[in-house]
């Protein structure tokens, strides 16, 4: 069960790095909403852990 709880944490720091990295290129402002809620999700996610 602990791998299970590393392998979570590690993916929420995963895709919240990365959205953050597709944030910064995105000229699309309806997209930038989207991608802002992923950050978000994940971003509470991690802290949760």
């Amino acid at each position: 069960m602990k791998t299970l709880t590393k392998f979570r944490s590690f993916w929420h720091n995963f895709l919240l790095g990365y959205n953050k990295t597709i944030l910064e290129g995105c000229m699309d402002e309806e997209l930038k909403a989207k991608i802002k809620n992923k950050i978000e999700y994940h971003r509470l996610k991690v802290i949760g852990d």
